[in-house]
């Protein structure tokens, strides 16, 4: 099992599109799931990361592949047994509940194949606990990824900084958006936003 985890564009997604078109390539069957609460791509036929590379087309790629907007971890399990699937991928990962790790665990011992993508804290600094559980799961080789800061060119940014930081309700951890609402700092231009907010 491989985890890709660190902030918003650390190509996390890319990382993982590239896992799954190689599986789709080795003709396995390939199932990625998306967060219902994701409400980025679910109109299109092929998911990209933020910068546009690494996108995942089932159409494009050889065998039986494809792309599943799910509520829950429940649905992970249900639809991978469905589908038959020899390697699954999850994406937006830290929107999911916190029994996707278990959920992943189980298909592993079953023989799949299990890639995951996700933030591992959101713009306050706090981890999200289903990526924060994965990172934790012995049998997952976690991969921790850093962006280039948006503010100093630091390529070792680790935070996802909301850009209206100062006028955010604290309380609305999850709001789906791109460089629209975010971006990626390294940690003294987060302490420096965050004190001036």
């Amino acid at each position: 099992m491989q985890a890709f985890v660190g902030p918003m564009f650390s190509s996390k997604t890319e990382a993982l599109h590239g896992q799954l078109r190689r599986q789709a390539h080795a003709r396995r069957t390939v199932v990625l799931f998306q967060p219902t609460t994701n409400t980025r791509d679910q109109n299109n036929s092929t998911l990209s990361a933020h910068d546009g590379g690494g996108s995942f087309n089932p159409e494009k790629l050889p065998g039986k592949n494809y792309i599943a907007w799910v509520s829950g971890s429940a649905e992970v399990l249900s639809l991978a047994h469905q589908h038959k699937a020899d390697a699954v991928g999850v994406d937006e990962g830290q929107f999911f509940d916190e029994g996707l790790p278990a959920v992943l665990s189980q298909l592993h011992r079953e023989g799949v194949k299990v890639f995951y993508a996700g933030l591992d804290t959101d713009w306050r600094g706090q981890p999200f606990m289903t990526t924060a559980k994965v990172m934790t799961c012995p049998e997952f080789n976690v991969h921790k990824l850093t962006a280039v800061c948006s503010r100093c060119g630091n390529e070792t940014a680790t935070r996802s900084l909301k850009k209206d930081i100062g006028r955010s309700d604290p309380e609305r951890i999850i709001d789906p958006g791109g460089k629209d609402k975010y971006e990626a700092v390294c940690e003294t231009c987060y302490l420096a936003a965050t004190a001036e907010a």
